[in-house]
């Protein structure tokens, strides 16, 4: 038999029996005054200096991909920043209990010592574990001992308007993402890349000191804390409170085409009328779906749309979840304790997921194969004897070696090209009259396409590129099976075998710790150093199916030649500009004082131009940033491309409706054969 028992009764057995589950409740908050707006600026500052260092990162990879202050692969320079953020997300699960226990003071002390100190030793580092552990661990711990105390404080102060006072203090983050790498880019100019950083650890720690001033707790701590709150998965009674509220979140979508600083303060106002999880549920799905619409933005008025609104929406996923753990706690004693648990949840998410984004784009691996497969076969061909690379440049060099494993066939010494070169009508054979066509574009995903005639090499070109866009850009090319006479007369010789004594050299010059650009130019391929500098600016454009674009380059400064040896810096006082489609087009001096003056070329296409890192590694033109110390160097090129009027029309300046004639770099010298060394 069920009995009915009036809440009343049950509201007073509940005042007049101890629990020990919940502890008093102080005054409700004032939701405004002063102090608790002193409160939000303190979290605001606490926010510059917590996410905002955290996002900041970005700007310290470019500089870090330079090869300053050490050496490392762009993956291995990720795991900095990413470290970083799970200390700051991590921590939260000690750093909460103990905000419960009324050690707020201690936190803030403790965590901007930690970013201050952080800093100043990362202004020291000069390798990468010094550098991991200073900027990842340290400034790390620092921003997490921080974090918790911004979320937390807050809705002591705030009940009704926690969202709008949540939103104000987020947009912290947004701010700080643009003024540190403004300082970092401008400065490192100036005074270097340790003062730089010491620069803005004095920043950081010069705006700590207000929230240190000024931030206070309303509830003090009635009892000790634990590290896990069980309580906040039994605590039912505030979800129908708070998930049903009547919403009109739906109808406020369209406002998420603000700009991301106002869109926090904005949007958290909203979800105190709209309600929290009804605006944090569409803005999780609306992030998803921008996430899925990246694969169709191809220029750049769209990504800039796309960060605008990426921008927005992350930005109601960190700012609207402290609020509603703020809500979904009823005692605000706890709240410290189960930030930490909820921000801690995450932490190993955002530990791996930018490390491991990159093996996720990885086509199937298969895609030559196909390609290869589909030539053959509408070629009417039954079988083939071996392999030939289309370019020996970048990675599609290698690419004739797993076709050649996996046909069990051997692999050619030499290329169509002696080079890399963006469009398939620059192949040798090509340009001397053989044909193209038909041949096969695949993606390794099942999808194939085939070229079966066009009115012209370049015709057949524009089709593929347009394949090649349709399919991802990530796509292998087989052209028509070409015979043995052909490839004796129009391939250029040994250069699968002149880049196997270029990797050795590099790995020779890294172990005995030699000179490694003129390991290269000298000891295994003849050629020049044209520059040494760093990157000043990248002009970039992908929607045509080409890296189109151009970098300028700057003399080093006298503090900035310490990375290179004496012998690979080449003294120029004038700027090097080096335009490129895919490859390296010229070079030529441009006068700093007059950037858009006419340039003095020192070399061009068909001679091949190269951009080298500090580490010997080859920087093709997508990979061009902003802060790399580079050298430049150039090879001539083989006679099939400079002695006739052919070669020159295809590979030369004209080839690419340059108005300048072809820059004589010096004579071609054959490479020689790796069979000169190891079959004697």
């Amino acid at each position: 038999m069920n009995a009915h028992i009036p809440n009343e009764t049950v509201d007073n057995a509940r005042q007049q029996s101890p629990s020990k589950e919940a502890p008093s409740e102080p005054a409700p908050p004032s939701n405004g005054g002063l102090l608790a707006w002193l409160n939000v600026l303190g979290s605001f500052i606490l926010y510059f200096n917590t996410c905002g260092i955290s996002n900041a990162f970005g700007a310290y990879q470019i500089y870090y991909e330079s090869g300053n202050p050490f050496t490392a692969s762009p993956s291995d320079i990720f795991w900095i920043g990413s470290i970083a953020a799970f200390m700051l997300l991590f921590v939260g699960i000690f750093v909460g209990p103990t905000f419960d226990c009324g050690y707020l003071r201690t936190l803030l002390l403790f965590g901007s010592f930690m970013v201050a100190f952080g800093h100043m030793m990362l202004s020291l580092c000069d390798e990468f574990w010094q550098v991991l552990l200073a900027q990842g661990f340290v400034v790390g711990i620092g921003t997490g001992c921080l974090f918790v105390p911004f979320v937390a404080i807050i809705p002591q102060y705030f009940s009704t308007n926690m969202g709008a006072a949540m939103g104000v203090a987020a947009s912290g983050s947004a701010l700080i993402g643009v003024i540190y790498p403004i300082v970092l880019y401008r400065l490192i100019e100036e005074i270097g890349f340790p003062w730089t950083v010491r620069v803005i650890g004095f920043i950081a720690l010069g705006t700590l000191l207000i929230p240190l001033s000024i931030i206070r707790l309303r509830v003090k701590p009635p009892k000790a804390r634990v590290i896990v709150d069980t309580t906040a998965f039994t605590d039912w009674a505030t979800c129908p409170e708070h998930i049903t509220d009547d919403s009109l979140a739906f109808y406020l979508v369209p406002i998420f085409n603000a700009a991301p600083v106002f869109g926090r303060t904005i949007r958290n106002k909203l979800a105190d009328i709209a309600g929290l999880f009804n605006l944090l549920v569409p803005a999780a799905f609306i992030s998803g779906i921008l996430t899925l619409c990246m694969v169709a933005i191809h220029s750049k008025a769209a990504i800039i749309v796309m960060e605008v609104l990426s921008g927005f929406m992350n930005g109601a996923l960190i700012g609207l979840p402290p609020v509603c753990l703020a809500m979904l706690t009823k005692h605000k004693s706890r709240l410290g304790a189960r930030m930490g648990m909820g921000y801690a949840n995450i932490a190993f998410g955002v530990l791996i997921s930018g490390p491991s984004g990159g093996s996720i784009l990885r086509n199937a691996g298969d895609e030559l194969m196909t390609a290869i497969d589909f030539s053959v076969k509408i070629s009417g061909h039954k079988h083939f004897e071996a392999i030939v690379a289309d370019e020996i440049g970048g990675g599609n060099g290698l690419a004739a070696f797993p076709s050649s494993a996996y046909y069990d066939i051997p692999v050619v010494d030499g290329d169509l090209m002696g080079r890399a070169y963006p469009t398939i009508e620059h192949g040798t054979p090509y340009v001397y009259g053989h044909p193209i066509v038909p041949c096969a574009v695949a993606d390794g995903k099942g999808n194939a396409a085939v070229v079966m005639q066009a009115e012209s090499h370049r015709r057949i070109e524009t089709m593929l590129r347009s394949q090649c866009v349709d399919l991802g850009n990530k796509v292998a090319v087989a052209a028509t099976p070409l015979t043995g006479d052909v490839i004796k007369k129009c391939a250029i010789p040994n250069t699968v075998s002149q880049a196997w004594y270029i990797g050795r050299a590099i790995h020779q010059a890294r172990k005995s710790k030699k000179n490694i650009i003129q390991a290269i130019v000298i000891r295994t391929t003849p050629g020049k150093v044209l520059y040494t500098g760093k990157i000043i600016h990248v002009q970039r454009d992908v929607s045509r199916g080409y890296t189109v674009g151009q970098c300028t380059i700057a003399p080093l400064r006298n503090d900035e030649k310490e990375v290179l040896s004496q012998s690979d810096i080449i003294e120029e006082t004038r700027n090097l500009v080096v335009p490129f489609q895919n490859e390296f087009l010229y070079t030529g001096y441009a006068d700093p004082a007059n950037p858009e003056g006419e340039l003095d070329i020192i070399c061009t296409v068909p001679d091949l131009i190269s951009i080298l890192g500090t580490d010997g590694e080859a920087i093709e033109s997508p990979e061009l940033r902003y802060g790399l110390k580079v050298s430049v160097i150039a090879m001539a090129a083989h006679t099939l491309w400079t002695g006739d009027e052919r070669g020159l029309r295809i590979g030369g300046p004209a080839g690419f409706d340059l108005d300048m004639p072809w820059k004589k770099l010096g004579e071609y010298q054959k490479p020689r054969s790796v069979v000169e060394e190891f079959n004697r």
